[in-house]
């Protein structure tokens, strides 16, 4: 039997639509690279390219995780001095469910 790739594509994405909506799902998070739209003050979309790089606390994948993210175009993102962004699970959670942060 030939399976055909557009007929894979659609099954990945019921796939992922089931992870992003299912409230159970633990998603894993770390040495992931990530595509994340953050809504300026402006009100405009951006989209950043970048890596969770570190777990800082907690386990990945779960309420108690929170890590550092470094973004390609990390200049644009932060007003601090670190090289990292950090966010807590729930965050990079709600991002995903809303389809602002996708897993690459």
């Amino acid at each position: 039997m030939t399976e055909h790739t557009s007929d894979i594509e659609p099954m990945a994405d019921k796939v992922i639509s089931a992870l992003r909506n299912d409230v159970n799902s633990n998603v894993l998070f770390l040495g992931k690279h990530i595509s994340h739209t953050w809504t300026e003050s402006n009100g405009t979309d951006t989209v950043y390219s970048g890596k969770v790089t570190r777990l800082l606390s907690g386990t990945d994948g779960t309420e108690t995780a929170s890590y550092a993210l470094i973004y390609d175009n990390q200049d644009d993102i932060s007003d601090s001095d670190s090289e990292e962004v950090i966010l807590s699970y729930s965050e990079l959670m709600e991002d995903f469910k809303s389809n602002t942060l996708t897993i690459l």
